[in-house]
Parts: C-alpha cells; structure tokens; sequence
C-alpha cells in the first residue's frame, strides 16, 4: 500500500513538473511574441509618422507650386 502511495505521488510529482515546463514555455513563447508584436508596432508606427510627413511637405510643395504659377 506504502509502495502504491509512493509511486501515485511519484506520477503526481511527474506530472507537475511536465506541466510547470510547458507553461514556462508557453511563457517565453508569449514573451517574444509580445516582445515582436510590440517592435511591428513601432515600426508601423514610424512608416505612418514619415508618411504623414511626406503629405505635409507633397502639399505644401504643391501648394507653393500653385501659388508661384
């Protein structure tokens, strides 16, 4: 009976450990997720700023263009 109650905690112990691997893992994987996610952002984030400054400086362009003619 002690023998089957040591071998039962054994699989338990097992098991948790398994388990405790896995969502380390998943963990690390969610970081650099995140982590990429985050860098996409910032780079979107940049291609929008220096497009929204190429419009401003096409229109005043323009503008300065039409005005002069």
């Amino acid at each position: 009976m002690q023998r089957i109650a040591q071998d039962h905690d054994t699989r338990i112990t097992q098991m948790q450990e398994k388990i405790n691997h896995e969502l380390e893992t998943k963990k690390m994987q969610f970081n650099r997720y995140d982590f990429d996610l985050s860098k996409d952002r910032v780079y979107t984030e940049h291609i929008q700023q220096n497009l929204q400054e190429e419009e401003v400086d096409s229109f005043s362009y323009f503008s300065g263009f039409i005005v002069k003619n």
